[in-house]
């Protein structure tokens, strides 16, 4: 994720920027599942990500397009 946002913004300080928001929230779906979303909002564009998360199997699957994007790039560099 960091990546993408220094794609984004290369020559910016984003984090510094008052219009830049980050929110995460983890929500507990059942005893072994939770449901994972980071979204970033900035003054030019938003990237949302969205992920199941089972503690058990430790298996992550993604819920939206740019979620399962990160997967796959974690996945290629393991």
């Amino acid at each position: 994720i960091e990546n993408k946002i220094s794609e984004e913004y290369p020559n910016e300080k984003i984090f510094d920027h008052r219009k830049t928001v980050v929110d995460l929230v983890v929500t507990k779906i059942n005893s072994e599942e939770y449901q994972v979303k980071f979204n970033f909002k900035s003054h030019k564009s938003e990237m949302n990500y969205d992920w199941n998360v089972n503690m058990e199997s430790e298996k992550i699957t993604s819920n939206n397009s740019e979620g399962k994007h990160i997967i796959e790039l974690v996945n290629y560099y393991d």
